[in-house]
């Protein structure tokens, strides 16, 4: 990956982080302000906020961990009302931030996790994870590039998927 660079040098990018923990008590929203790359990269955290989940969205998204019984039509429609959510988490950090969205490089989503499976880890048979949040949805609603599946990707190169930081 190449630098982006403006006039004088690599420009700053404006990002936006949206991570749902287990608990299901909220959406947690960054917007930070990035520059440089590797170990010359400074990150500084422009505006953040909990975006509160409603306690029925909570219950619904509980409702499809195991070993509870999934419908395919309930999954998908709250797939897309928690796509919404997450868009309305994305909007409300920027406003907060007094950003513009054209100003954004890229949302990156670690949305409700649905299922979180390591071989060998509590009897687990696989590896893989899923989760609820329709990215496209977050797309359309903000008008930004978003990105998403970062755990899977994790676990696709051999990893656990978790922590995604330290």
């Amino acid at each position: 990956m190449t630098a982006e660079l403006g006039p004088t040098g690599p420009r700053d990018r404006l990002i936006v982080g949206l991570m749902t923990g287990n608990s299901l008590d909220g959406i947690s929203a960054a917007l930070v302000t990035t520059r440089g790359h590797g170990s010359d990269r400074s990150i500084t955290v422009a505006a953040h906020l909990n975006y509160p989940i409603s306690p029925e969205m909570r219950q619904r998204l509980f409702g499809f961990h195991v070993p509870n019984a999934l419908r395919a039509d309930e999954l998908m429609a709250i797939h897309t009302e928690f796509g919404e959510q997450l868009a309305l988490a994305a909007n409300a950090v920027m406003e907060l931030g007094e950003v513009h969205a054209d100003e954004v490089s890229v949302i990156g989503v670690q949305a409700a996790n649905l299922v979180h499976a390591i071989a060998g880890s509590q009897g687990e048979q696989a590896n893989g994870h899923m989760e609820i949040g329709e990215l496209a949805v977050v797309a359309e609603r903000t008008g930004c590039l978003v990105i998403g599946d970062l755990r899977p990707s994790d676990i696709a190169l051999g990893g656990e998927g978790a922590p995604l930081s330290s």
